[in-house]
């Protein structure tokens, strides 16, 4: 389980680095990781919508997140905008907090599960419960190099 636990840990510094880098693309605005979805017009296309971000106490959008090749820029179906936003790198770098503390849970019950003091059958169960865990955290990322089928929960 150690190489499991040890490749989520990559897995995880990796989406921290995209998501810090889409932050940093916006500019050194404070808050740029908080995107939001706003129509913007129309064009041939039809409707757009651009991503902005607000600062933490702002009403009014700082930046705007347009593409670049579309007249108007922005996203043309709503859904697109919808999807990048609610994945936005603030929600990304909280999700990735999160389990991280869920892999340091791991960690934790699988020492003392080895331990003379950890042989209760709760101190197992536990270990082996989030063992599980943490196949089912490795899943989103079976499409990337390493990882395992024999993980697959």
């Amino acid at each position: 389980m150690d190489d499991l636990v040890q490749w989520l840990h990559t897995q995880l510094d990796e989406d921290e680095r995209i998501a810090r880098e889409a932050g940093a693309s916006v500019g050194p605005v404070l808050g740029a990781m908080n995107w939001r979805l706003a129509e913007s017009g129309s064009d041939d296309g039809g409707r757009y919508w651009r991503i902005t971000t607000l600062a933490p106490d702002d009403t009014v959008p700082t930046v705007e997140l347009v593409g670049s090749g579309m007249s108007g820029g922005g996203v043309h179906e709503e859904a697109l905008g919808r999807h990048i936003v609610a994945h936005d790198p603030a929600r990304v770098l909280r999700e990735i907090d999160a389990k991280r503390q869920v892999l340091a849970e791991y960690e934790q019950a699988a020492r003392y599960a080895t331990t003379t003091w950890g042989q209760s059958n709760a101190d197992q169960s536990r270990a082996r419960t989030l063992g599980k865990v943490m196949r089912l955290l490795a899943l989103p990322y079976a499409d990337r190099p390493g990882y395992k089928e024999s993980w697959r929960p």
